[in-house]
């Protein structure tokens, strides 16, 4: 099993099938292919669906911050070529930056791929700082243009934070077959609560 044919059943489990984080894990740590470790830290990075509900509201923020990013940047390239001639590697890379990227983060926002959002926070940052070289100085229409870029970067790193579901390695007294004790170590995921509810929405129960 590859590291992409991992995560892809794991989210199918959790996701899709609607598993729990702890029974996609029991059922997924017999592949040798990577450590039991590894196969909690990646699906640790999935949302449960008591995540999900909890962060809707910033995940409709941060789509309508894709949204404005993606308005912006079709009207900046509208007045840049009212302007001047754009060359073509230069509109493939405005177009990427500003379009491309946005509409791809909307798409894993609304499939639940939480943990991508930190690679196109990375790639606004860049764009931005390669920005920097062109702007005249810091006024407040350029303020106006940034502020979005900034809030979508935040929220691209803290939802995939708040969105993991945490796990602890413990140890456990477990007999053998001979009488003796062994330890032997577990990984535990917390479940987590719905927000204004009782019930463990991943629990299973």
């Amino acid at each position: 099993m590859t590291k992409r044919e991992l995560r892809k059943e794991a989210y199918s489990r959790i996701i899709k099938e609607g598993n729990t984080h702890q029974e996609a894990f029991d059922a997924m740590q017999h592949d040798k292919s990577f450590s039991k470790e590894e196969i909690a830290e990646n699906l640790s990075k999935i949302p449960s669906k008591a995540v999900i509900e909890r962060v809707k509201i910033w995940k409709i923020v941060y789509i309508a911050l894709m949204g404005v990013i993606i308005l912006l940047r079709i009207l900046g390239i509208a007045v840049l070529g009212s302007v001047n001639q754009i060359e073509t590697p230069l509109l493939v890379i405005l177009v990427l930056a500003g379009i491309v990227m946005p509409a791809f983060g909307i798409v894993s926002t609304v499939q639940n791929k939480i943990d991508a959002l930190k690679f196109y926070s990375i790639f606004f940052i860049i764009g931005v700082f390669r920005s920097f070289k062109s702007f005249q100085g810091l006024d407040v229409l350029t303020i106006a243009v940034l502020v979005p870029y900034a809030a979508a970067v935040i929220l691209g790193f803290w939802l995939p934070y708040i969105a993991k579901t945490p796990y602890n390695r413990v140890t456990k007294d477990e007999e053998q077959p001979d009488g003796s004790i062994r330890k032997t170590a577990h990984i535990v995921f917390e479940e987590q609560k719905s927000q204004g509810g009782n019930d463990l929405l991943d629990s299973g129960i």
